[in-house]
This record gives C-alpha cells, structure tokens and sequence, in this order.
C-alpha cells in the first residue's frame, strides 16, 4: 500500500536480528518511501551491525523490544527483571521514541473505520506518526488491544484494490 499510494508518506520498518528483510522484501523497499530501522532485541551495537551488513543500508533510527511477560524474557535471552534493554550513552542512531506517535491498530481496536480516519487524519496534520504492528493487518487481538487496519490503512492513504470503486463516489 505503501508503494501504490500517491500521498507523501514515509514509512519506517523496524526489524530486530531475527527478522532481517529478504532480497524480495528489501525490493519492496527501496523507494524513497520506505526507511529500515533497528528493533533493538539484546545488544545494541552488534544488532546495528549485522543489520546494516545483511540490508546494505545506512540504519538512522531504534525502537527497543520490550517483554512484559516473564516467558517472553526467557526466550529473548533476558534477565528476568529485564523488560528491556538499555541503549549505551553515545549510541548512533536517533531514537523514534523522540517522535510523537498514535497506535493505529490500537485505535482500531475499539473504534470503527471511519472514527480511526478521523483521528488519524487530525493526528497526521499535527505531526504525529502513525504506528502498526503489522502482524495486526488482519487479526483482532485476544489480550492485548490492538485490531485489523487493512480497511483503515486503505482509505487513510487512499489505495484500491484492482476493481474496487472509489466508495466517496458514490
């Protein structure tokens, strides 16, 4: 969607260690829409790294993973008091975390497409940044508060499946 919007848009996907792009998916981003991120797991300096050398990109911004849950600190190879990790003083990258932003597969979750629109669109023209999980793009969540935004995400950058009609007309 990314790609076939005509809207100015820029999207910023963050990958950890265990989830670096592919060649087809690295294709997919290449235009001047799409930026790869670091999604901090464990060490940062190593991940910053590897992820440069496996994308053959220059990485600018971090978010951190964090793990409520005390399983999920086991399988990240966490201390068991970790919910995080912590970014060493003089880290290269900016962190996204500086930038102000609105969940909107959390907004989907309770409100219906149009009420989202909105609040996004009022969002955006303050300067908010949008934010997905994209493993939300269709699913509803059981126990946290996230929802499917494929109809949302749709109509906010105002793509159309082929053979779809423009529904503003009618």
């Amino acid at each position: 969607m990314i790609n076939e919007t005509t809207r100015k848009v820029s999207a910023y996907w963050f990958f950890t260690t265990q989830t670096i792009p592919d060649k087809e998916m690295l294709d997919l981003l290449s235009s001047d829409k799409h930026e790869v991120a670091l999604h901090v797991t464990n060490n940062p300096y190593e991940e910053l790294e590897l992820l440069e050398k496996a994308t053959k990109r220059k990485i600018n911004y971090y978010t951190i993973h964090g793990t409520a849950r005390l399983l999920a600190r086991i399988m990240w190879k966490r201390k068991l008091w970790e919910n995080q990790s912590k970014i060493p003083k003089g880290f290269p990258l900016r962190s996204f975390y500086e930038f102000s932003t609105v969940g909107l597969d959390c907004l989907c979750y309770g409100n219906s497409t149009e009420q989202v629109v909105k609040i996004a669109d009022n969002s955006v023209a303050k300067g908010v940044v949008l934010h997905i999980h994209p493993e939300w793009l269709f699913q509803r969540g059981k126990i946290n508060h996230r929802g499917p935004f494929y109809e949302t995400l749709k109509r906010i950058l105002d793509v159309r499946q082929e053979g779809e009609e423009d529904a503003t007309k009618n």
